[in-house]
């Protein structure tokens, strides 16, 4: 089978630590490198508590209703083409996802001022959308898409239902993958691209187009995923990579225990969302809080911001 080859646009380097969220960050560099999608997948699932739903009289806990009630207020606006509806419901949705679904979102959401400003980025882009006719763009490609998936053959494979890889399917393939690279290329084009809270290439969107494909492995055979990379020209993407040693590393801000890749100089903090320096060594006070370097602290041991006694992380 093969794994995906994740490279840092950034610094060049491979992925090597396990993934802990959808978002990922390189382990040398701490820049973004895109999404795992099948985690979208799984964190998604989460969010939806039937076992909440079915004692409570087939009703979801609170905040996954207001997801889902956000979820129709954005169908009924694309319906009657209601562009204030759709924004204010999609904002809704958005900020309501951030909570029930964290894992689908950067760990720096947990930062309210870089929330709002991705907030601020998604509700500017949507209007750009918006304004280029995004409402009648999606109900045509609708119909494209379900046009091509009538035609894709599927069997039962040990109980999971498996998608046939056949002309129709490379068909439904080529207009998944062309809607992605115009959509790509449109959204980096918008001025709403210079709100975005993090760097932006193009070497950034389309290493994302070339992560799209991973979904598809839970969707057809091993042989037929590989048929598929092959078709897509990415096999060079898609290669095993070899062990890397790490070295354990708590986070400066909250204590968390990071991997340190050898030869890396930044890594990102999965559960804070703060940015590490590799080898740093940190002082966290428990009064204040604070984290600064030991030699701050001087030879008394204390807080330079509050004076208290610290400890080392």
């Amino acid at each position: 089978m093969l794994a995906r080859k994740l490279k840092c646009v950034t610094c060049g380097a491979n992925k090597v630590n396990e993934l802990k969220s959808s978002y990922i960050f390189c382990d040398y560099c701490a820049s973004f490198m895109g999404y795992e999608f099948s985690l979208l997948e799984d964190e998604t699932k989460k969010a939806f508590d039937m076992e909440y739903f079915l004692s409570h009289n087939n009703t979801w806990p609170p905040e996954t209703a207001e997801y889902m009630d956000a979820t129709q207020k954005m169908a009924a606006a694309m319906q009657s083409k209601d562009t204030e509806l759709f924004i204010s419901s999609f904002i809704k949705y958005q900020d309501v996802a951030m909570k029930i679904m964290p894992g689908n979102y950067s760990p720096k959401m947990k930062n309210a001022t870089y929330k709002a400003a991705y907030l601020k980025y998604l509700e500017a882009l949507f209007r750009d959308k918006l304004a280029d006719g995004y409402f009648e763009e999606m109900e045509e490609n609708n119909k494209r898409f379900a046009a091509a998936q009538e035609k894709i053959k599927t069997e039962i494979i040990a109980g999971k239902p498996m998608m046939t890889y056949d002309e129709n399917f490379e068909k439904y393939i080529d207009e998944v993958f062309a809607y992605c690279r115009e959509s790509a290329q449109k959204t980096v084009q918008y001025p709403s691209i210079n709100l975005y809270p993090e760097e932006m290439s193009n070497a950034v969107t389309d290493m994302i187009l070339k992560q799209g494909v991973a979904p598809y492995a839970r969707m057809l055979k091993p042989e037929d995923f590989e048929k598929l990379v092959k078709y897509l020209g990415f096999q060079t993407e898609y290669i095993e990579i070899p062990d890397v040693k790490t070295i354990p590393q708590n986070c400066a801000f909250c204590a968390a225990e990071l991997k340190i890749a050898e030869g890396a100089k930044f890594v990102m903090c999965e559960y804070c969302g703060n940015k590490n320096q590799a080898g740093a060594k940190a002082i966290s006070c428990v009064n204040c809080a604070a984290t600064f370097d030991p030699d701050e602290a001087g030879s008394r041991n204390k807080c330079p911001y509050c004076g208290s006694l610290v400890q080392a992380l």
